[in-house]
């Protein structure tokens, strides 16, 4: 009797510990998530590829057709997410846009909705300025001297008048890189470049002029104009099927909606 009183109670016990480590494995269902957006390994047909200086870098660019759909968001005291943001505004497409500080300030000028929260500058580096006047898309060396319904200073410009410009960059070094171009038909195409199996890496800035202008000439164009905007771990893109997300937050995005 006192055998068959100890058969049962072991298997008890070997039930309760099966169940509490079922219970408590935290792997179980797993299985069933959605993965993350953010890849680490692409398909090489995912991105198009251009080769500078024997690096072959990734790229996607996206056209924005109509740019009236187009807004500017700061987020320099929001500091939300791409993700956030893309949920909150229905981007359709996402990108970083300008620079900021330290102090979580745009660095130059700074105008959406009309509404100006930051002056001109004097930058040798942020020489440029890209903006929405009457609807059209305009990426200049000089500051618009009338009301505009978007736009920002940034920089420096890679393409002017349809030449790549020769940058010289201190302490230069390999990040992901945005950069905005204008095409012959004035259409405005937002680009990010990177380097697949280190998605926070790319090109020198001082190798993004001509890296810009292959990238033109892969898809049959030549931009007339083209400027950088912030990259490394403070640029994100987003196209509806593909996101590679940031790593610190972005000062303002570009949302196409």
């Amino acid at each position: 009797m006192k055998y068959f009183i100890f058969f049962i109670i072991s298997l008890a016990l070997i039930g309760f510990v099966t169940f509490f480590a079922l219970s408590t494995n935290p792997t179980k269902n797993n299985s069933s998530k959605t993965p993350s957006k953010q890849t680490t390994n692409f398909e090489s047909d995912t991105f198009g590829q251009v080769i500078y200086e024997s690096n072959t870098y990734s790229y996607s660019g996206a056209p924005i057709t109509n740019p009236k759909n187009l807004k500017l968001i700061p987020n320099y005291s929001e500091q939300q997410s791409s993700t956030n943001i893309i949920d909150q505004n229905n981007c359709q497409f996402l990108t970083n846009a300008g620079f900021y500080s330290k102090t979580n300030q745009p660095i130059g000028w700074f105008t959406t909705d009309s509404n100006t929260i930051s002056q001109v500058q004097s930058n040798r580096l942020f020489n440029g300025f890209l903006y929405l006047e009457e609807g059209k898309v305009n990426i200049s060396d000089t500051a618009p001297v009338t009301s505009v319904t978007f736009g920002l200073q940034t920089g420096p410009i890679l393409i002017q008048n349809n030449q790549a410009l020769n940058l010289t960059i201190s302490n230069d070094s390999p990040r992901r890189r945005a950069f905005a171009a204008l095409t012959k038909k004035n259409q405005l195409q937002f680009f990010i470049v990177f380097n697949k199996n280190s998605l926070f890496e790319g090109p020198k800035l001082s190798d993004l002029p001509e890296i810009a202008e292959k990238i033109g000439f892969k898809l049959g164009d030549t931009f007339t104009t083209a400027i950088n905007l912030d990259g490394g771990t403070a640029s994100t893109y987003y196209d509806g099927e593909i996101h590679l997300q940031e790593a610190q937050p972005v000062g303002s995005f570009f949302c196409l909606q």
